[in-house]
């Protein structure tokens, strides 16, 4: 669940000039997935997405990105 995540997130940037979160890799590309999930919710605006990520998770993605064609 990202929601405790996305709160530790924004308690850390309130007291820095810049914050990085650093996600776990994953062989289907989850880690990627789950970085757009936490940038949606600690940004309050949806991402851009390749669409070929938000094709494979559609599910958890569909809501929260803007998915962007290959050009």
């Amino acid at each position: 669940e990202l929601e405790p995540w996305a709160a530790r997130t924004k308690e850390v940037a309130a007291s820095a000039e810049h914050t990085f979160v650093i996600t776990n890799n994953h062989y289907k590309g989850k880690a990627a997935a789950n970085a757009l999930m936490l940038e949606a919710l600690v940004g309050g605006k949806k991402p851009r997405a390749p669409e070929a990520l938000v094709k494979e998770y559609e599910a958890e993605l569909a809501d929260v990105v803007r998915p962007v064609k290959p050009i």
